[in-house]
């Protein structure tokens, strides 16, 4: 699982991606690719990179659900971040915009 962590300010945008192990079990993990591959992956590809931006090709899909999102913050993701700072701040929980990419090619 990867979370991404955004903070924007003064037109700036500044994004880390964390790669997090073991949050889900094997089944767990299992049960999501199924219920997202149930709604179907739409591809998001680019034209090439932007400047300072990488070239993507992956399809996603997106689903807005609060209480998934909670779900997942208080499984552990809560404990693990709870010392984890930017510019002060601690996190409190995890947008509810819900996202699942799947590799191409």
């Amino acid at each position: 699982m990867f979370v991404l962590c955004s903070l924007g300010g003064n037109n700036s945008f500044f994004v880390q991606a964390i790669q997090v192990h073991d949050i889900f079990t094997s089944v767990e993990s299992k049960a999501f690719v199924k219920a997202a591959e149930s709604l179907g992956f739409a591809h998001q590809g680019s034209l090439g990179p932007t400047k300072g931006e990488a070239y993507k090709d992956n399809d996603r899909v997106s689903v807005n659900d609060p209480v998934l999102a909670n779900t997942i913050w208080v499984s552990g993701l809560n404990k693990l971040f709870s010392d984890f700072k930017i510019r002060g701040k601690v996190a409190v929980g995890l947008n509810p915009n819900i996202r699942f990419y799947q590799l191409v090619g």
